[in-house]
């Protein structure tokens, strides 16, 4: 069941594979969050679409911020 009341920020700065474990983390729960904002701070190599993937399966709407 997706939530819209329950938004998820998450930040993140060089680590990919700790995004990714988050995220799959995330779509794995009972009740999905409404969206999720990805805050990245300079990520060297950047967040890819492809690591959005996993959210966009499960039909929650991802926010990606690049600072």
């Amino acid at each position: 069941m997706i939530s819209k009341y329950i938004s998820v920020v998450i930040t993140t700065k060089d680590r990919p594979q700790g995004l990714r474990n988050a995220l799959i983390s995330l779509s794995e729960q009972t009740t999905l969050p409404g969206e999720v904002v990805i805050v990245d701070d300079g990520s060297d190599p950047k967040v890819s679409p492809e690591a959005l993937k996993v959210l966009r399966r499960v039909g929650i709407p991802v926010c990606l911020i690049r600072n």
